[in-house]
């Protein structure tokens, strides 16, 4: 009688975890694969059944041994961060935000 040999393997992947509304959403850094739960560890466990099922018919990817670097950023944003009601433009939208038109000319120019 053959015996059955298992090829069950195991991978380290990265998950960065965000809260949104009432879920948390993680996210494979390594391929476009997501899943969400109530808690951080919910989440995670169904990200780690998403990627069982993902991989059962793809290869692994290629990564550096060490994985992937995760830093934060800090981005230089605009100084107006208002956002005008749908519909106003220019100075319309500036006092809906409430800028006053001398201020938005400047900011626009």
């Amino acid at each position: 009688m053959a015996e059955l040999i298992s090829m069950e393997r195991a991978a380290r992947l990265t998950a960065v975890v965000t809260h949104g509304g009432e879920w948390y959403v993680a996210r494979a850094v390594e391929v476009e694969v997501t899943s969400q739960g109530a808690s951080v560890d919910e989440s995670l466990a169904n990200l780690r059944e998403a990627l069982e099922l993902y991989f059962e018919d793809r290869p692994l990817p290629m990564t550096a041994t060490d994985g992937p670097i995760v830093a934060a950023l800090d981005i230089r944003l605009p100084g107006v961060t208002a956002c005008p009601a749908p519909g106003l433009r220019g100075e319309e939208a500036g006092i809906e935000a409430g800028i006053e038109a001398e201020e938005l000319r400047t900011l626009l120019t």
